[in-house]
């Protein structure tokens, strides 16, 4: 069902990770840790991953906001063709008792008008408003769908991609964080995008295996930089900037597009509840009463 899209990957993989099991201590076991940190101690970049990574399963809730563009430039029958799409989301989410509230805003070139559009998921039942008239759906997925496990990410196998890049990945000091950056266009780079393209093996909450495969194929990675920064005495992520530049060819038509993600990551722990406006549970069309009982995988032509 191509309109489930909850969230970015990146924000998905902060949500899966955090709150495992430590979600109702949150915030505490990793102050302690990290008072265990000298001041002028020295980390290398693989102990400020796990570091990351131990502080980061301590969150259990948090926003993020993120900027996305999208420049695509296509040969046509008629010349060049260009289109920009821009995509705003802010997102407040839980990680246990999974939910989250989602404002998104999409304004393309070619449209000449923003689109808005909000989600909210809680106790099992996801809401969305319609991008075009405003009206609102939902739909009762505890059953048809494991969302919690569905949103499972290895970030185990995210970390050893990065232990598996060290060589290219850059480690600087600024301003009280730590800036982990890397560029490069090999394959190594590329098997990174898919990763987080393809959510770390759930990417049927964004894009069909076989669609992504495909896309996968015919695209060749030009460039690809990549800037994550840390705080240095929490040790949480505190903002990524990712820029790609990829080509696509395919029936003898050539295609490149330019992808540039800003994100930042706030209200570690901070929020307690998502709450769903009365209005909106009110006025909502029940999807399952108004075409019968389905399976979310069986919709996925929607």
């Amino acid at each position: 069902m191509t309109w489930l899209l909850v969230a970015p990957a990146s924000t998905l993989m902060l949500v899966a990770c955090g709150g495992d099991e430590t979600g109702g201590e949150a915030g505490t076991e990793d102050a302690n840790t990290n008072e265990e940190v000298q001041e002028n101690e020295s980390l290398s970049i693989e102990e400020v991953l796990q570091r990351t990574e131990d502080a980061m399963n301590d969150v259990n809730s948090f926003r993020t906001e993120m900027d996305m563009t999208y420049d695509v430039e296509a040969d046509g029958e008629d010349g060049n063709e260009s289109m920009q799409v821009g995509l705003n989301t802010m997102i407040d989410a839980i990680a246990d008792p999974l939910a989250f509230e989602m404002s998104t805003t999409i304004s393309a070139s070619e449209l000449g008008v923003d689109i808005g559009m909000d989600q909210y998921f809680v106790d099992g039942n996801f809401y969305m408003q319609s991008p075009l008239g405003g009206e609102w759906m939902s739909m009762d997925i505890s059953d048809e769908m494991e969302m919690e496990e569905e949103l499972q990410v290895d970030e185990q196998e995210q970390l050893q991609m990065l232990r598996d890049m060290m060589d290219q990945i850059e480690m600087t000091e600024e301003d009280n964080t730590y800036v982990i950056s890397m560029e490069g266009n090999n394959e190594d780079v590329q098997e990174l995008i898919y990763w987080y393209m393809d959510m770390g093996g759930q990417n049927e909450m964004a894009l069909p295996q076989e669609e992504l495969e495909m896309m996968m194929e015919n695209m060749e990675i030009e460039n690809m930089s990549y800037s994550l920064v840390i705080d240095q005495e929490t040790f949480r992520q505190q903002s990524v900037v990712m820029n790609v530049d990829m080509m696509m060819e395919e029936d003898g038509e050539s295609m490149s597009f330019t992808m540039d993600i800003d994100g930042t990551y706030s209200m570690y722990n901070e929020i307690d509840s998502i709450d769903i406006p009365d209005e909106v549970i009110e006025n909502s069309v029940d999807l399952g009463e108004e075409f019968g009982d389905f399976n979310i995988d069986e919709t996925d032509d929607m």
